[in-house]
């Protein structure tokens, strides 16, 4: 059975799809089976590991059209071997006829799979409604990516209410850390450590990617972080939280 790790903060531009595609692509170096799911309209996580949701004849808004579909149509493999189920623009407009039973179509797509792979990476829509619920409802675990910034707690804060919020509908649903980005030093994550005191199963990762303008370089390119810049203190830590995830 796979384990389902959704990717998700109530805050855009947060290094999220980032993460995402390169804990995805460090999984799968490692010898791991995953899938990369990306919920968000914007589509980010799909065009960063190479793919153009318009020139694909399947993705999840198809999934979330008609549920009967077999998910494997709309399984399509990275350049690099990485599968992925990807966005496309169109999810905004099926998001908008979503009524709330509707917010476990992602959860049913992904029981079909479950077998198929080690890791289901999910990559997460920064707002609140029904695409980001799906990731909730669908996920056993959330890693919380914080970039460092004056507005980044206020993110954290939202997105630990949101998951308190979505255990109503996935009471098993766990924290399994907060993954801070864009570090220059070590203040922040006691800043974060300060944030979450009292919440009960949120950890911070010792694994901190710094700031890098390779990151944008890699996303403009379509190729992960961890295969642009391999040697990179960024890649590093991907690749050591990949290690994390691996021994659970």
């Amino acid at each position: 059975m796979a384990r389902k790790i959704a990717f998700a903060i109530r805050k855009g531009g947060s290094g999220k799809s980032t993460s995402s595609i390169n804990v995805s692509t460090a999984l799968l170096h490692k010898g791991q089976r995953v899938l990369l799911v990306d919920t968000d309209d914007q589509a980010n996580a799909t065009m960063g590991v190479g793919l153009e949701p318009d020139q694909l004849q399947y993705t999840l808004n198809d999934l979330f059209a008609d549920p009967s579909l077999d998910p494997h149509l709309a399984i399509h493999q990275s350049y690099f071997g990485l599968h992925v189920l990807p966005a496309h623009d169109n999810l905004s407009k099926s998001e908008a006829n979503m009524e709330p039973d509707d917010m476990f179509l992602l959860r049913l797509i992904l029981k079909k799979l479950d077998s198929e792979y080690d890791f289901i990476i999910i990559d997460t829509p920064p707002t609140g409604g029904y695409l980001a619920r799906n990731g909730l409802a669908a996920a056993d675990e959330v890693i919380i990516p914080v970039r460092a910034g004056a507005f980044s707690r206020g993110g954290l804060r939202k997105e630990l209410a949101t998951i308190e919020r979505a255990r109503r509908y996935n009471p098993n649903l766990k924290i399994h850390g907060i993954l801070p980005l864009s570090v220059d030093n070590t203040q922040f994550a006691a800043d974060l450590l300060e944030e979450v005191a009292g919440t009960q199963d949120a950890s911070i990762y010792p694994h901190h990617v710094p700031r890098t303008t390779y990151v944008d370089q890699a996303n403009e390119l379509g190729i992960p972080l961890v295969m642009y810049k391999p040697a990179h203190d960024a890649s590093s830590a991907y690749l050591a939280l990949a290690e994390t995830l691996i021994n659970g």
